[in-house]
């Protein structure tokens, strides 16, 4: 799939208020990707590289994409108070993006054939980048990524580097789209709910499932390095319900803090490498066997995690330490 194609989905999703289109819309596009590509788009509709527990971003702010397509209408003769002055009328960067690749890259030789897989590699780039001079580096690369692209590509390529798709989905939502692209209906729900509990990786549950059914994602369950999620209390309409449900009180004290779960065991080696973000972070960094988690070796593959999914391991070395005791 092109991500010129993407991004016109992208653009359809985000006009679309019937929660039913939108499943239809969604289980349309999965039904256009092949391979990874389906996770890749898992991904990139939550404006991520990779589910929440692996710690990468783009750390790119509303101030550095301003001068960005400054930079950009700068390059092509016009006057940068365009960038402004749009931003100031629109309000929105994806908007102003699109604006400013019509308006002015529109000479650029361009490619509406570039791959999902290639923009999600170039923005795997994007986010690795740190250190002296990373700003105008990223700068730099951010540029190249929306000149090269149509006005839509731009659009919602700044949409995903800011983190506000507006689309109006929700990973419910996506559940649904899978079961309707496979099933026609919402039968496959049950299962994908099970695996998306205990998996909590969409675009590697929606890549399993899409290319395989049913069947191979009743092989996902619990494993050590891929946080559970909370199971939430189903809501009562009243008191008396809450009663009728719960004939006798229980009390648990509330303290300060918070939950983590205490993972033990993580191989990443054997357990992550068929997941499409453990391959772009290897080939990004150039190292074999890297730790997405940013463990040290004393860790002793013990994670913790937070009950929103975030890993902070880091956080609680006492913990940590606790943890390694244990048989």
């Amino acid at each position: 799939m092109t991500f010129h194609s993407l991004s016109i989905y992208f653009d359809t999703i985000s006009f679309e208020s019937s929660r039913l289109e939108m499943t239809d819309l969604l289980a349309d596009l999965f039904g256009k990707c092949q391979g990874e590509e389906v996770a890749a788009v898992c991904y990139l509709m939550t404006a991520r590289l990779a589910p929440m527990f692996i710690p990468i971003e783009f750390n790119v702010a509303e101030k550095s994409i301003l001068k960005t397509l400054q930079g950009i209408v700068h390059k092509y003769g016009g006057n940068g108070e365009y960038v402004s002055d749009q931003y100031d009328k629109i309000g929105d960067l994806g908007d102003v993006a699109y604006h400013v690749v019509e308006k002015f890259a529109s000479g650029v030789t361009k490619s509406k054939q570039r791959s999902v897989l290639n923009v999600y590699d170039r923005m795997w780039e994007i986010a690795a980048i740190s250190g002296t001079g990373s700003v105008e580096t990223r700068n730099d690369k951010i540029a190249g990524l929306l000149e090269s692209g149509s006005p839509v590509e731009a659009k919602y390529i700044v949409r995903i580097l800011l983190k506000e798709m507006r689309l109006g989905s929700s990973d419910k939502t996506v559940l649904d789209a899978l079961s309707v692209l496979k099933k026609g209906d919402k039968q496959d729900r049950d299962e994908l709910d099970r695996a998306f509990g205990v998996g909590s990786d969409l675009g590697y549950i929606a890549m399993r499932y899409v290319n395989g059914g049913s069947a191979a994602i009743r092989e996902i369950t619990i494993t050590p390095g891929i946080p559970v999620f909370s199971m939430l209390v189903e809501r009562e309409k009243d008191s008396e319900a809450i009663i009728k449900r719960i004939p006798r009180a229980i009390v648990q004290p509330k303290f300060d803090g918070l939950r983590c779960q205490i993972h033990i065991g993580v191989n990443e080696e054997k357990d992550f490498t068929d997941r499409l973000w453990w391959k772009r972070w290897d080939e990004v960094n150039g190292v074999d066997s890297p730790s997405l988690f940013d463990a040290s070796e004393e860790d002793d593959g013990i994670r913790l995690f937070s009950r929103n999914l975030e890993d902070m391991t880091k956080m609680f070395p006492d913990v940590v330490a606790a943890a390694r005791q244990l048989d």
